[in-house]
């Protein structure tokens, strides 16, 4: 902890020492000042809501010292800040009890409670401030200057609050020389702990890597201790099955003779099933290959449907346009009989020179109801032609439909072919690497025997090793023993320093 650190704690201690003297001498002097009150002796101009009106100041100055005290309490400016506070509310008081003269004494609290933070220029500021609000005083309140000479009682007064500071100052230093070397005897103590704690805390990781170690030592010794016995065991047993090998071996070569003439007769087997999936891999190419040329016959089948529908569909829009050409010759028709039949009335009143004209109108109304007629004769053909084409409509739609379902069979029927085909050739390779493997197999088989052969001639140099290993293993076991011994002087030892590496720690 640095000197910075420990005056700020200093100063936060101040701080709250601060407002409880302030808040006990203010509760004091307001009981204080309501007893001068009751008892009459208080000036006339003392009554109970200026009492209020001062309660409700001081009250109001206690909360901001509060504030300060908690929220700015590290900052340098609180504690003059503070002070200048603590000051009003001594002001206060004695602007209130002017008929006391000697209440400017309270400002000398001010000066002695600055002493709390240990600083000789918070002292100066004090009683300067003190100075000041005692001239305000003055100044405002003239009536509270004894009889006499006021230069002699201010000088003496000002006299006073310069010597109590000086006291103070003198006070301050004395104490602060106090409390430096207590700061610096305290960092010290402070870093030779922290550097024994260090010293303990790196012994007390070491014996513990130490203890750690030595457990897996012993742990591992333990477990070697006992891996040896099991070696023993298994090397014991190993004599015992190195002559049962060699009984065995002689058997073996014979049913590796056997193995090798099932092979040969599978191998003939597998050439056999090759054969078949050769062929049978030509019929899947050969069927692939036919449904290929039905898709494409099935394309050109829909291409030329889909052409005719157009065909059809075009020769049913153009017929449409034919039904509306008739129907203007029949309206034209219609109109020309209706002129001619009133060109025949106009002939008619005409009488004897109309009658050429008459004629004519008749001969004009006949060709007109011929046109008329054979435009519905057109008609009705036409009519005829569109409900036919409407029946190849359907009937072209529907063979598109059966077109479309025998165009996705095929194409499913050739997707299923194609599985087949990859079957087919997944089946094929599968056989070849089973030929080839039947093959390495055979060839190796001549290998076997003769391992074998070796294999009953090393077991009875393998039995006369297993003896000498038998001794080792023994020797290993002692020497394990010896070391387990060690570890646990080890663990004793670092369960020693670790109990006087805690002392410090």
């Amino acid at each position: 902890m640095g000197k910075s650190v420990i005056l700020i704690e200093n100063t936060r201690k101040g701080h709250w020492l601060m407002l409880k003297a302030i808040s006990i001498i203010t509760i004091l002097a307001l009981l204080a000042t309501l007893g001068i009150f009751f008892s009459g002796t208080g000036s006339e101009s003392l009554d109970i809501p200026k009492i209020v009106r001062v309660a409700l100041v001081s009250f109001v100055l206690l909360a901001l010292i509060y504030l300060l005290a908690k929220y700015f309490g590290d900052k340098e400016f609180s504690k003059y800040v503070i002070i200048v506070l603590a000051s009003l509310i001594m002001y206060q008081f004695c602007s209130t009890l002017t008929g006391s003269p000697e209440l400017f004494a309270t400002f000398y609290l001010a000066i002695v409670l600055s002493l709390a933070y240990v600083d000789v220029m918070l002292t100066v500021f004090a009683s300067a401030t003190v100075i000041v609000l005692h001239t305000y005083l003055i100044i405002a309140h003239p009536e509270i200057i004894p009889a006499g000479s006021l230069g002699a009682t201010l000088g003496v007064r000002y006299l006073c609050f310069i010597w109590v500071a000086v006291a103070g100052a003198i006070i301050i230093g004395i104490f602060k020389r106090l409390l430096y070397k207590s700061i610096e005897s305290e960092e010290k103590s402070n870093a030779l702990n922290e550097n024994l704690k260090a010293v303990a805390q790196v012994i007390s990781k070491e014996v513990n890597a130490l203890s750690e170690a030595a457990l897996n030592v012993r742990h591992l010794a333990e477990e070697t201790g006992q891996a040896a016995v099991q070696v023993s065991a298994s090397i014991e047993d190993m004599a015992k099955g190195a002559t049962e090998e060699a009984l065995h071996a002689g058997k073996t070569v014979e049913v590796v003779k056997e193995m090798s003439v099932a092979l040969e007769s599978a191998g003939k087997h597998v050439l056999q099933v090759s054969n078949q999936s050769s062929q049978f891999n030509k019929i899947v190419e050969d069927g692939m290959a036919a449904m290929k040329q039905q898709t494409a016959f099935m394309q050109d089948s829909r291409t030329a449907q889909q052409r005719v529908s157009e065909a059809v569909h075009e020769l049913n829009d153009k017929s449409a346009e034919i039904v509306k050409i008739v129907e203007l010759i029949t309206g034209i028709a219609d109109q020309t009989n209706l002129l001619a039949l009133n060109a025949a009335i106009e002939a008619a009143r005409a009488g004897d020179a109309g009658r050429g004209f008459a004629v004519v109108a008749e001969e004009v109304r006949k060709l007109a109801e011929g046109s008329a007629e054979a435009a519905q004769n057109i008609s009705r053909l036409i009519g005829e032609i569109q409900d036919g084409m409407h029946d190849t409509v359907k009937q072209i739609e529907l063979s598109n439909k059966i077109s479309e379902q025998q165009y996705e069979a095929v194409q499913k029927t050739q997707a299923m072919f194609a599985e087949v085909e990859q079957g087919a050739s997944r089946i094929n390779d599968a056989i070849q690497e089973i030929s080839a493997i039947l093959q390495q197999i055979l060839a190796s088989t001549e290998d076997v025997v003769g391992e074998v052969e070796q294999i009953s001639a090393s077991t009875e140099e393998s039995a006369a090793a297993t003896q000498q290993i038998t001794a080792l293993v023994n020797q290993q076991q002692e020497a394990v023993e010896s070391v387990a011994k060690a570890i646990v002087n080890i663990e004793q030892s670092a369960a020693q320093l670790k109990e006087l590496a805690q002392q410090f720690g």
